[in-house]
């Protein structure tokens, strides 16, 4: 089989073809902000030194924080749902809710943690998701505990909210809060069953000028999990890279009956929608393409793994069951 060629190539996409699929790789190894609220950033693969949640020594068990510093959106999100958005005192720059702490000091994100500011904060507590080596060393040198957030599955939201309401001495509203949740996913799966499942497409990110270095997500990825409660079949999610890149043959071969491009709002444009619709065109015969099923969201919790997840079901069961939204 040739390799594709220029002369093959239209609105910056590989024309179809039986051309050889490019070779799968991860995307760049640079920043997972959970592919959320910044969808534009280049994603990494679930790093294998990433820690458990956990919080670091020293540490005084019985005293909860009442300073918290949070580098994770989402453990900013579920702080704030557990009534204690009182006790933040700086966020990440990728922090958009609730919007009480919007308004907060920003701190900067997993490649530009501001060490500086974070310490004129005085944290008693600081939140990583990732290692930040340059924050790790401030805290160890200041004595400041550190807890570290690895949220990547739906399972991890559940197993966050109870260390985290553990660590902040709120574990009666981090339960309650994680038995509604369960409750309104066990209703939302509920409405989809006995409905055929669609095949879905979900892109976190791709080039602006066309279909190429596509990262969407796999099988440890928490959007995997959201899409199978909205009642649809994730095309890579047999994969076991969580946010792989994969090429335009690739999903030429995966053949989705609904593509869903994830992007972040303020990015977002009437013209900057009309083309990303368009490079899809050069792409006929993908089902999702010919049937007119390419969709472009905004919602910013779409990719966030936190509490919100039951808005994220709820958006995608209406995308790729439209049929329910009519009854």
């Amino acid at each position: 089989m040739k390799r594709i060629s220029k002369s093959k190539r239209r609105n910056g996409v590989a024309a179809e073809s039986g051309d050889r699929p490019a070779r799968r790789r991860s995307a760049p190894l640079a920043v997972l902000v959970f592919c959320v609220a910044a969808s534009s950033l280049p994603v990494c693969d679930r790093a294998s030194e990433n820690p458990a949640p956990m919080t670091t020594q020293p540490t005084v068990a019985d005293v909860p924080p009442r300073r918290i510093v949070t580098l994770a959106p989402n453990a900013a999100e579920m702080i704030a749902a557990i009534g204690l958005a009182d006790r933040i005192v700086g966020v990440s720059d990728f922090c958009v809710y609730p919007e009480s702490l919007t308004a907060l000091p920003r701190v900067g994100g997993i490649m530009n943690p501001d060490r500086e500011k974070i310490a004129l904060l005085d944290p008693d507590l600081v939140v990583l998701r990732g290692r930040m080596p340059s924050v790790e060393s401030l805290c160890r040198k200041r004595g400041i505990p550190i807890y570290f957030d690895k949220t990547d599955s739906l399972e991890d939201i559940f197993e966050t909210l109870a260390s985290l309401g553990k660590r902040l001495g709120a574990e009666t509203a981090a339960n309650e809060l994680a038995g509604r949740l369960r409750e309104d996913l066990a209703t939302a799966k509920a409405r989809v069953a006995g409905l055929d499942r669609p095949r879905v497409l979900m892109i976190v990110n791709r080039d602006v000028d066309g279909i190429r270095n596509v990262v969407t997500f796999g099988r440890g990825a928490f959007v995997n999990d959201v899409i199978r409660l909205a009642g649809g079949v994730n095309v890579f999610g047999d994969l076991e890279i969580p946010y792989p890149q994969v090429s335009t043959e690739e999903i030429l071969a995966a053949k989705p009956d609904v593509i869903i491009e994830a992007v972040e709002s303020i990015k977002m444009t009437d013209a900057r929608r009309a083309t990303m619709l368009e490079q899809w065109e050069a792409l006929p015969s993908i089902p999702a393409v010919k049937n007119h099923r390419v969709h472009i969201l905004t919602e910013d919790y779409l990719l966030i793994p936190s509490p919100r997840v039951v808005e994220s079901v709820r958006l995608l069961t209406g995308v790729i069951h439209p049929e329910l939204e009519r009854e």
